[in-house]
């Protein structure tokens, strides 16, 4: 492993071995927001590009009187960008409103230059996901479940599971992609949810606390690989987590966007 976009399964997997190029400062404001969530621009290093690829303009989420995002104003371009902030900060519920896994009270949001509200399904098809919780099928195989995965995306079965082998080579699995799941140790399901994300060669990755429950060692290998998806293949990657570590080490950051927690 170590060529994320092996040939032979998908066209547009030529797309992401190109290498793209590094960015180039811009001083663009990154994002702005009122309380309760609200969010810092620490370090900025973006590729200059036509299109963002997260746009939002006065987000609100509201669950029932309690406010998770407040009229959030939100650009950020191409790049490896860090979502840092403490847990209850709000950034699980960003991601979900982001892909319309919630829906938002109000405000509007663009994904990779297209209306959220308008044309989410086919968003969804340039995105991959790993949400923070265990989201397998009880009784299926780890292969068989990337496969599945792929299918939904709209890959053929054949290509669907040439790439699910590759994803899960990429990502370190061997024999145990054979086993079911729901046999898996919390290393193996990180991986497996790491694999299904990127295996339809997405251009946008949400990664939602990747290395929680892993070990030293899993985790070092599990940031080692959240790394090569933007610096070797060109990926952008949102990497959500409460860690400041994670974000330091696994994103060589081109942005970092804190999320602070304000309560009146």
């Amino acid at each position: 492993p170590g060529d994320l976009a092996l040939p032979g399964s998908n066209p547009s997997c030529r797309r992401a071995c190109r290498r793209i190029p590094r960015p180039t400062r811009d001083t663009t404001a990154v994002c702005r927001n009122r309380s309760p969530l609200v969010f810092h621009q620490v370090a900025v290093l973006l590729t200059r590009g036509p299109d963002a690829i997260i746009e939002t303009q006065g987000l609100l989420k509201r669950f029932g009187r309690f406010v998770a995002l407040d009229h959030l104003d939100l650009r950020v371009e191409r790049g490896a960008i860090g979502l840092l902030g403490p847990n209850g900060a709000g950034k699980s519920t960003l991601l979900k409103c982001l892909l319309q896994l919630m829906p938002v009270t109000a405000g509007t949001a663009r994904l990779l230059g297209r209306d959220v509200g308008r044309e989410g399904r086919e968003i969804r098809k340039r995105i991959g996901y790993t949400p923070e919780q265990d989201c397998h099928i009880p009784g299926m195989v780890g292969c068989e479940y990337v496969t599945y995965c792929a299918q939904l995306c709209g890959l053929p079965f054949q290509a669907a599971r040439q790439r699910a082998h590759e994803m899960l080579d990429y990502v370190g699995m061997g024999q145990e992609r054979y086993r079911r799941v729901d046999t898996y140790s919390t290393g193996m399901r990180q991986r497996l949810k790491l694999a299904q994300a990127i295996v339809h060669d997405p251009e946008l990755v949400f990664l939602d606390e990747p290395t929680n429950g892993l070990d030293p060692r899993g985790q070092a290998q599990m940031l080692e690989l959240v790394r090569g998806l933007w610096r070797d293949h060109g990926i952008s990657v949102v990497l959500s987590s409460h860690l400041l570590h994670d974000v330091e080490v696994a994103l060589v950051v081109d942005a970092v966007l804190l999320a602070d927690v304000v309560r009146a």
